[in-house]
């Protein structure tokens, strides 16, 4: 066996009979994003059938191409293979790309709109570190009464403060190479975590640039602009 002799099999076959084992192969013999978008990327463009073999093929590679990131959050709206595994494929290859504040406006996006977007708050840490906080404040009311996504947010909490909060209120430092798992609590303490982090954000959130009384991510009024003066229009005849 030869992986030569598979790749020039492979590329001898018309794209259209391309299946996933293909697609898989060849994207993990692409040298790098350029060349994924010559040999395989003009074939199967994203939401084409199949797509998200190419997705896993090409990730394991770690890429940190700004474009392979680009492809990666245009998937999100692309029509095609959708459902939770596709999804579930993109937001492990966007742990490739800690830091990456585009990363991160678009997972609060999907935290402020998606219907389940448990993995989108554990991911968020990752890329926004403290600023991811106001935001995770938020999901708290907008998911009280899905405890496995609160389960998130709350492990959320915890990586991106270093801090724990047990349901009673006791505040305990995080060591920075805790894994988040370890402060799991049950489902019937869960409210109360949520509570005790509510809380806890009314005395902190100052520190975080959200002033008190202010909700957690404020929204500029549509239709206006910082500073603007409304002008009357007058008519002399």
């Amino acid at each position: 066996f030869r992986p030569q002799f598979l790749t020039s099999y492979a590329k001898a076959m018309p794209p259209a009979d391309w299946g996933c084992d293909e697609l898989k192969f060849l994207a993990e013999g692409a040298r790098d994003f350029q060349v994924l978008k010559t040999t395989l990327l003009s074939h199967r463009p994203v939401g084409s059938p199949s797509f998200k073999c190419v997705l896993e093929g090409f990730g394991g590679k770690k890429s940190r191409d700004p474009e392979w990131r680009d492809l990666l959050l245009s998937s999100f709206e692309k029509p095609g293979e959708k459902g939770e595994y596709r999804d579930e494929v993109i937001l492990r290859l966007l742990e490739g790309f800690p830091g990456d504040s585009k990363v991160g406006e678009v997972l609060v996006h999907r935290l402020e709109t998606g219907g389940n977007p448990w993995r989108e708050a554990e991911l968020l840490p990752t890329m926004l570190s403290e600023k991811s906080v106001p935001h995770l404040i938020e999901a708290l009311d907008r998911f009280k009464d899905r405890d496995h996504i609160l389960h998130s947010i709350v492990k959320a909490l915890v990586q991106a403060t270093k801090v724990s909060i047990s349901p009673n209120g006791v505040i305990r430092s995080v060591p920075p190479n805790a894994y988040p798992d370890e402060y799991w609590v049950t489902e019937r303490a869960m409210l109360h975590v949520a509570s005790q982090w509510k809380k806890w954000w009314e005395i902190h959130k100052t520190e975080y640039g959200v002033a008190p009384g202010m909700p957690s991510s404020p929204e500029p009024e549509k239709g206006t602009l910082p500073g603007a003066i409304p002008i009357e229009p007058r008519v002399t005849l």
